[in-house]
């Protein structure tokens, strides 16, 4: 059941390590190039902490159990990251409970890799575990309600903040408990308040550092971005960039099939956009009432490309478009879409594809759209 230290970082997160590839690989919303580029952050977490288990000279003993923490923790969060497209169709409170079942989940894995099936008393890690798991996830979502928006500076100043005192709140509710359940602890209460305010800090900055990493990839990274920006639904606070919705999203459509509903001329005019994950790149288009639509296509590595655009009709509830550009081979093309009804009301559906590729609930966007920090209007 002992696994030596030297091997904490290899041979009892198999499970883990299986579990990532495997969300890497047969996940169609995770073939992409740059949703490999999530390896990072935990790679470097866990260097870092080999490191300082070499260096602090921790006994075999101890080496384990921090392994055991720091690994599930990681790939855990890791996990979360690969799932989080999952997690935009629920509201922020359900998506962070499915968030805290993740990582609960990769914790029990790791748990058997590192100590078996068998009951011992090596199951009291997971307490510490869970706890930890509630302030991380609880920090993100609060920094998120606080910072007023996409402001990736001014989120990481509130998840520092919240990270310690969610730290110092949690070890202080678990005394309070402890007291409660053992009335002979209550004399030593008092003694556990200076523990709370040295170690709780340490606690919460240890977990800040865990998630730093994971943040500045957000932070830099198109793919990622999208998703930590729809997750816990920022947005820029005046333009938001392609890819970012500024109205409601969360609503998922009642169905895919064509609404049964009226569906005039007002319910398609506006702008609407769909983002393709596979081409990092971005549709744009522009339903003026008279019949015709403007389109540009936004690269994440570029500005957008202006399309010849086209016209558009009516029939029921389906958007037939003639000269529409595809953004994977650039050509033009006739598509169907259709309107869906969703909570907040119509939507359009389609994709860049030909009938039997993906398709996208589509998002409606205000007349500007920033591209590379300027204004682009379409024609």
């Amino acid at each position: 059941m002992f696994v030596p230290w030297r091997w904490w970082y290899q041979v009892p997160s198999l499970g883990l390590w299986a579990l990532i590839a495997l969300l890497l690989v047969v996940r169609s919303a995770n073939r992409n190039r740059q949703a490999w580029l999530i390896l990072i952050p935990p790679a470097l977490v866990l260097v870092l902490s080999r490191m300082l288990a070499a260096l602090l000279s921790m006994p075999a003993l101890a080496a384990e159990m921090f392994g055991f923490l720091v690994v599930s923790g990681v790939l855990g969060f890791t996990a979360v990251w690969l799932l989080a497209d999952w997690l935009l169709r629920p509201s922020r409170v359900v998506a962070s409970l499915v968030a805290v079942a993740i990582m609960l989940a990769a914790g029990a894995i790791a748990y058997q890799g590192y100590f078996g099936v068998a009951f011992s008393e090596d199951l009291f890690l997971l307490i510490p575990y869970g706890l930890s798991v509630l302030v991380l996830l609880a920090a993100i979502v609060l920094s998120a309600m606080c910072c007023g928006g996409y402001r990736p500076g001014r989120f990481m100043g509130w998840l520092a903040l919240w990270s310690v005192v969610g730290a110092m709140l949690t070890m202080l509710i678990s005394a309070v408990v402890v007291v409660i359940a053992d009335p002979n602890a209550r004399g030593e209460f008092v003694l556990v308040l200076f523990p709370i305010l040295v170690v709780a800090p340490i606690w919460g900055g240890i977990l800040y550092l865990i998630s730093l990493p994971f943040m500045i990839l957000a932070f830099n990274c198109p793919f990622y971005q999208k998703r930590f920006q729809e997750a816990l639904r920022l947005e820029d606070r005046f333009w938001p960039s392609p890819g970012r919705a500024v109205l409601p999203q969360g609503d998922s459509p009642f169905s895919l099939e064509p609404t049964a509903s009226p569906v005039g001329v007002e319910n398609v005019a506006g702008r609407w956009q769909f983002y393709l994950d596979g081409l990092g790149k971005t549709v744009i288009l522009d339903f003026k009432p008279d019949g015709s639509f403007a389109q540009a296509i936004v690269s994440n590595q570029g500005g957008p490309t202006q399309c010849p655009g086209g016209s558009w009709r009516l029939e029921g509830a389906m958007v037939r478009l003639d000269g529409y550009v595809t953004a994977g081979q650039g050509a033009r093309e006739s598509r169907s879409w259709w309107m869906v009804d969703t909570p907040s009301g119509l939507a359009l559906y389609g994709g860049d594809g030909s009938d039997g590729g993906p398709r996208f609930r589509m998002l409606r966007f205000p007349k500007k759209v920033a591209v590379s920090g300027a204004s682009t209007s379409l024609p």
